[in-house]
């Protein structure tokens, strides 16, 4: 029988917990006033006594490890090493730019960028070549204005770009990408692709390659960049 395993997606105001339980996968989706601090672990429980099991009885743990909510990531993070180390497991996780690049990956294409709204004007954004079933990065993982992405494709033809954000967004942004191959994708279900990711590389005894250490965070998060401007400015004293 194939491991149990439990993924978290906590890098935006959308909470998604899912399940693997050796044959299907189950779901739990929250759109909710309250934080993930106060809805997760209630959330986790949920979802495996709802096929009566256990935290004990999952055999691995992942994360979506950002680009997002630098609080919603730290509590995802938090959350998974707490569990995974209660049972004897590494912490696994890979980052949603990748993991939507291989959910849409695009026949016909030989180079694939996702971009999600960072808000401020940028986006983040990673550009990944495809070799076979696998994703080579191509570029940085970056945090830029969308202006700047038209410089680092050069393929264009051959290129798919994917754009996930809200409606607004898309709409605001197509009109600068109209030379390129664009799709809009939602960002959700991110935790299913997760799922196969850590069975296929379970399979292929590659699972320490995405075990987790930390979050990713492209960018400072407001209260970090508060903190370096403070200290800055109490150094020009």
């Amino acid at each position: 029988m194939d491991k149990k395993i439990l993924v978290i997606d906590s890098t935006t105001p959308r909470l998604e917990i899912s399940f693997f339980d050796g044959e299907n996968i189950s779901k739990v989706v929250l759109n909710y006033p309250k934080t993930h601090s106060e809805t997760i672990l209630n959330s986790i429980n949920y979802i495996l006594r709802a096929g009566s099991f256990n935290v004990k009885d999952v055999d691995l743990f992942g994360v979506i490890t950002g680009p997002g909510s630098f609080t919603g990531i730290r509590i995802g993070i938090s959350t998974v090493k707490s569990l995974s180390y209660a049972n004897g497991t590494n912490p696994l996780g890979m980052d949603g730019l990748r993991l939507m690049a291989l959910k849409n990956s695009g026949v016909g294409y030989r180079y694939v960028g996702v971009l999600f709204d960072a808000r401020r004007g940028e986006v983040y954004f990673k550009l990944f070549k495809k070799n076979g079933n696998e994703l080579i990065g191509i570029s940085e993982y970056l945090s830029i204005p969308i202006e700047d992405i038209k410089s680092l494709i050069e393929d264009v033809d051959n290129t798919l770009l994917i754009i996930s954000g809200n409606s607004d967004f898309f709409e605001n942004i197509k009109g600068k990408l109209s030379k390129f191959n664009v799709v809009f994708k939602e960002r959700t279900n991110l935790t299913d692709i997760l799922i196969a990711e850590i069975l296929k590389r379970l399979k292929e005894n590659r699972l320490k390659e995405i075990e987790v250490t930390d979050g990713f965070y492209i960018r400072p998060s407001d209260a970090m960049k508060k903190l370096s401007d403070k200290n800055r400015k109490n150094k020009s004293k």
